[in-house]
């Protein structure tokens, strides 16, 4: 009985460690320059900073999978999809976090604003469900909010929080959802080049400084590297833009104590009848 037990409580503890029920960025673009998640306006805006979204030109969808590490067999898939409007971007996430022990799932639907030409806000509802083995399933429900700020055209700040409410998970164990913020700011001194950093306080864990390049070597492919402080990793990876919209990137992270993990994503961006590109 008691090794019965052991396996989905060290399972779970593994998985609260490294992902599990926590905001991580989405995206291989994002996971390759320190797991940025605060400035980028791409596919998966609607997921890592709604405010962001507000920015988008077309309509996009977004599809991506990130590995987990050894010894964790547990993989990430997660989808978005955004629409530009007249009074708004409004869109949706889904993600699935899990394997036949454990499972989490998390919903969401957001709409995002401009506010003027230079900011933007955004807003998410979030529906979240995790189930261990034999332990039944425990049901969330949350929010989040994201800005955005561009005072010049090079300079992005934004700012994003997960769950700003205290949300008990277990009342036994006294268990929250994590609350998350992060504040970040990306410049491209020129068009090829974009530095990004990022400061995130997990409320159970100490800050975690993010920083990362990206640089586009020729014209649709870009080389991305960055890194986190808490826990350590270096990231890097590659993008590339195909004349039909698709864009597909792909993102590795190494963890001094785990090893390396993959991220790959395809998103693709719905040109307007009016669009020349």
């Amino acid at each position: 009985m008691k090794r019965r037990l052991l396996l989905p409580i060290l399972l779970v503890s593994l998985l609260h460690c490294y992902g599990g029920n926590e905001f991580s960025a989405k995206g291989a673009a994002e996971n390759s320059i320190g797991n940025h998640t605060t400035t980028l306006v791409n596919a998966f805006s609607i997921y890592n900073n709604q405010a962001t979204a507000a920015f988008l030109k077309n309509p996009t969808i977004g599809l991506t999978y990130h590995s987990s590490y050894f010894p964790v067999n547990i993989n990430t898939i997660a989808l978005t999809g955004a629409a530009p409007l007249s009074f708004g971007t409004i869109g949706g996430s889904f993600e699935y976090f899990g394997n036949s022990l454990y499972t989490e799932m998390k919903l969401g639907l957001a709409y995002a604003m401009k506010l003027g030409s230079r900011a933007s806000i955004g807003i998410q509802l979030d529906y979240l469900n995790s189930s261990a083995h034999n332990y039944g399933i425990q049901h969330y429900v949350t929010f989040e909010l994201g800005v955005l700020y561009r005072p010049i055209e090079q300079v992005s700040i934004g700012a994003h929080i997960y769950n700003p409410v205290k949300w008990t998970v277990d009342e036994t164990s006294g268990e929250l959802l994590p609350i998350v913020f992060n504040i970040g700011l990306s410049y491209r001194p020129f068009d090829q080049l974009t530095i990004l950093a990022e400061l995130e306080k997990d409320i159970i864990h100490p800050f975690n400084l993010k920083g990362g390049i990206a640089y586009e070597v020729v014209p649709s492919f870009t080389v991305r590297a960055g890194f986190n402080t808490q826990p350590t990793l270096f990231s890097f990876g590659v993008g590339y833009k195909m004349k039909n919209l698709l864009t597909i990137d792909v993102a590795s992270n190494y963890h001094l104590d785990l090893g390396f993990n993959t991220s790959v994503s395809l998103s693709f961006e719905f040109s307007k009848k009016d669009d020349k590109q």
